[in-house]
């Protein structure tokens, strides 16, 4: 009994450390997503309520984590306190949020990891260069996205033919001219597609080995109410026995 409730307490903590390193990346990348689609032209994406799975999984993710780091602090409540009612809601919900992480693993392996996605990062990408050219409020904002992927223009330091290449484009630490910093390094969309492909393939493997230690969690949870009842039945036939003896 007390080495069920260690190793479902370290299971459980595991999977709450886990749980919250896979919402913190998915917030992040959504955050990273709209700062880029922030900058396309509304008018032309008024109408379009299209939701792409780079747009949609961190959301999905985000729920399923924050849902799991509940059901744990749940979980754990039961453990101490040696609850039989709180280790039953414990091991439905679980079952629940255990086959949503499994479904939601596979989906991004599967169908968000696509050319759809593909075409999706690469136009967003494209359209706040075209936006630059503009509205020139959205210069800076590109350069910082310039930054933070270390990229350059769409395609490379070569749309920048008909103007300056923007310091955003160069190391701070570069000795040598901008240009030749600016050619040794790619384009935005070549760099923000992989960078998509990347996240769906870490998060949904990680939402994928929370599944896997859930379901260990869960048999161990099974494992504890099992040996609470059998003690409880044990107990109740112990007091019957008490009372059908007859005292001499």
């Amino acid at each position: 009994m007390a080495a069920l409730r260690l190793i479902s307490t370290v299971l459980n903590i595991i999977q709450t450390v886990l749980s919250i390193a896979l919402a913190s990346v998915s917030m992040w990348f959504f955050v990273e997503l709209k700062n880029i689609i922030d900058l396309r032209n509304k008018d032309r994406y008024l109408l379009d309520f299209t939701l792409y799975w780079p747009q949609v999984l961190p959301w999905i993710f985000l729920v399923i984590s924050i849902i799991i780091i509940f059901v744990n602090i749940c979980g754990f409540y039961g453990i101490c306190k040696k609850n039989k009612s709180t280790l039953y809601v414990y091991v439905v919900f679980l079952s629940l949020v255990t086959l949503a992480a499994f479904a939601a693993g596979i989906v991004g392996l599967t169908c968000a990891d696509s050319k759809t996605t593909d075409d999706f990062i690469s136009g967003a990408v494209s359209d706040a260069y075209s936006e630059m050219k503009i509205r020139k409020e959205v210069i800076d904002a590109f350069g910082n996205i310039e930054r933070r992927l270390r990229c350059c223009g769409i395609k490379g330091s070569s749309d920048y033919t008909h103007t300056a290449i923007p310091e955003s484009c160069c190391d701070r630490d570069e000795t040598v001219a901008c240009e030749n910093s600016a050619s040794r390094r790619l384009g935005c969309a070549e760099v923000a597609v992989p960078y998509t492909r990347m996240f769906m393939k870490f998060t949904s493997v990680g939402a994928l080995v929370i599944a896997c230690i859930s379901v260990g969690s869960l048999i161990v949870a099974i494992l504890l109410v099992r040996s609470r009842k059998n003690k409880a039945d044990r107990f109740k036939s112990e007091a019957e026995q008490e009372m059908l003896k007859v005292p001499l």
